[in-house]
């Protein structure tokens, strides 16, 4: 707790430091921002041919994941849109 006994200036700088899920999210978007195929708009219906779609888009995420590490995670978050 401070005090002034005149007129003064203050400031403060609050600083919160990212969690594991804003890093993970943050890198996963910027990653997936990089394919056609996950940015064109998601349509889904009851038939499920739509589906199939993001099913299969699932799928080599599930693969393509297998290759991450820790490194691509921190260098997307300190070095955003940059391509790997």
């Amino acid at each position: 707790m401070t005090e002034a006994v005149t007129d003064a200036v203050s400031f403060n700088f609050t600083f919160t430091p990212p969690t594991w899920i804003d890093i993970a999210t943050t890198a996963l978007r910027e990653k997936l921002s990089h394919s056609e195929k996950w940015r064109e708009s998601a349509i889904i219906d009851d038939n499920g041919s739509y589906n199939s779609e993001f099913n299969k888009l699932l799928n080599g995420l599930s693969a393509d994941v297998e290759n991450w590490n820790e490194v691509d995670f921190l260098d997307i978050t300190e070095h955003p849109n940059l391509p790997f």
